[in-house]
C-alpha cells in the first residue's frame, strides 16, 4: 500500500501551479522584479498580481518597493519560512515519487496483489486549490 501521508505534507498555498511556478523561481534567487517574474511566467499582471498576494499573506513572500528614476520597481522574495515551506514541500514530492515508484516495482514483481492499486485519494487532492 502506498504511505499516503506525504500528500498531506503538500502545502495548499504553493501546490496551485501559478504560486509554484512562482516559488520555484523564487527559490532560486535572491529577489526578482514583478515584470521579470511577469516575462518568465507569462502571467497578466491581475493574475501575478493575485498570486503574489495569496503568497504574501501566507507570510511566505516579501515585496520591496522602490523607485528606479520615476518609476516604480517591486522586487519580491521568499521570506525563510517560505524557503522553509518550499523544502518541505519539494520533501513530500520526493516521498510521492519513491512511494510511486516503490509501488510499481511491487506491482511488477507481483501484477496479482492488489493492495497498491486501490488507494484512497488523499482529502488534500479533493478540495479546490
Amino acid at each position: 500500500m502506498i504511505d499516503l501521508a506525504p500528500f498531506e505534507e503538500l502545502d495548499r498555498v504553493i501546490h496551485v501551479r501559478g504560486r509554484l511556478a512562482i516559488v520555484s523561481l523564487l527559490a532560486a534567487t535572491d529577489r526578482i522584479a514583478f515584470t521579470e517574474l511577469r516575462a518568465h511566467l507569462g502571467m497578466t499582471d491581475g493574475n501575478l498580481s493575485v498570486h503574489m498576494r495569496t503568497l504574501e499573506e501566507a507570510g511566505y513572500v516579501i515585496v520591496h518597493r522602490s523607485f528606479v528614476g520615476r518609476k516604480p520597481r517591486s522586487e519580491y522574495a521568499l521570506t525563510p519560512n517560505g524557503r522553509t515551506v518550499f523544502q518541505r514541500y519539494i520533501q513530500a514530492l520526493e516521498a510521492i515519487v519513491r512511494e510511486s515508484h516503490q509501488a510499481e516495482e511491487r506491482f511488477r514483481e507481483d501484477p496479482e496483489a492488489h493492495d497498491n492499486l486501490c488507494v484512497p485519494v488523499p482529502q488534500v487532492l479533493l478540495q479546490p486549490g
